[in-house]
């Protein structure tokens, strides 16, 4: 059984076409990877809008997620109830990303997980305005946003405090953002095979999927008479995996082949 393995997208409404983008990237890396995870992405665009509650109520806390996926530009976002939604350090009100920010950020000090990327673009922000009042929104936005990145991410002037991306159109955010996805899941595939020293032991470890691919493993090279061997040995049922880790069938297979392998070939 795969493992479950959910990105979080966060963003004000200034990037809504690199957050289309994203999804993108997810459903491609999600079929890459069905081997091994269940990834999903956690969007609010996604999840029903129950007018019971707040926005912000009906998503699920990225600090519950494996990966949480920040998208800037010129705006920090909307305000939340300061009654439910505080930042880290107690202060209201915070924004909607502000806060799923600082909620992933926390988990992963207490935790280490959810693992975090944070995408700026840097080209010049865009105004839209019909009012003076609409004018004083925007460069308030700005301002906030330019207080958040002081407060997390530091600059030339004052000092780096935590690493970022920049980016300056569409396609290369989707570009970046697949190639530093696809970093972090093939990360988590060692995580996923863990306790398999067999596998390197007898030649079978195998390789990681590039991109568009599905991993191979030697012991599907092998051919089918391999699996009929296993199906007999258990009894007509699938390979199933003993080290308490859920495991592609592949990996099953060869941790039980792999004695029987490592004396055929010496």
């Amino acid at each position: 059984m795969a493992q479950a393995l959910r990105i979080f997208i966060s963003s004000p409404g200034d990037v809504e076409d690199e957050r289309r983008r994203a999804a993108i990237v997810v459903g491609r890396l999600a079929r890459e990877f069905a081997r091994f995870f269940e990834i999903k992405p956690v969007l609010w665009e996604y999840e029903p809008m129950l007018a019971s509650g707040h926005f912000q109520d009906i998503i699920e806390p990225p600090s519950r997620s494996d990966i949480e996926v920040v998208i800037l530009w010129s705006r920090l976002g909307t305000p939340l109830p300061a009654e439910r939604y505080r930042g880290i350090d107690g202060r209201a009100p915070v924004t909607g990303t502000e806060w799923e920010f600082e909620d992933a950020l926390k988990a992963h000090r207490e935790r280490g997980a959810p693992d975090l990327l944070v995408y700026r673009k840097r080209t010049k922000g865009i105004a839209e305005f019909d009012s003076t009042e609409e004018l004083e929104a925007a460069a308030l936005q700005r301002k906030a946003l330019e207080q958040f990145w002081e407060r997390y991410f530091g600059s030339a002037q004052s000092g780096f405090k935590a690493a970022f991306n920049l980016f300056t159109d569409r396609d290369e955010f989707e570009q970046m953002l697949e190639s530093h996805l696809r970093a972090l899941i093939r990360e988590r595939l060692p995580r996923l095979a863990g306790g398999h020293r067999r596998l390197s032991r007898a030649g079978l470890g195998g390789s990681l999927p590039r991109a568009g691919q599905r991993p191979v493993y030697p012991v599907e090279r092998a051919g089918q008479r391999l699996r009929s061997g296993v199906d007999s040995r258990l009894g007509g049922h699938g390979p199933t995996c003993t080290c308490g880790v859920n495991c592609p069938p592949a990996v099953a297979v060869s941790m039980l082949w792999a004695p029987s392998i490592s004396t055929r070939t010496g």
